[in-house]
């Protein structure tokens, strides 16, 4: 018996080898939904348009932008004082 539940072993099996298909589609970029139509996923579309991907880069929401600060408040404070 597996341990899900006492259930048979190959039951078991099989629920982990889905829940690993699952994680896989989800991070896998073919697996992933289109962000123009969400309902498609991306090799949907691809398959759609008889196009393929050859290559891609991955990017984290809001890397590689760069922010000027400015000054900070001490030295804002400072130049208004005529400390500068």
């Amino acid at each position: 018996e597996g341990g899900y539940g006492g259930g048979p072993a190959d039951i078991a099996e099989k629920m982990v080898a889905g829940r690993m298909k699952k994680f896989a589609g989800e991070i896998a970029l073919k697996g992933q939904p289109f962000v123009m139509e969400p309902k498609k996923s991306v090799a949907d579309v691809l398959k759609e348009a008889k196009s393929d991907v050859s290559s891609f880069i991955r990017l984290e929401v809001g890397e590689g932008i760069v922010v000027d600060d400015g000054p900070s408040f001490a030295e804002e404070v400072a130049a208004m004082a005529g400390g500068n």
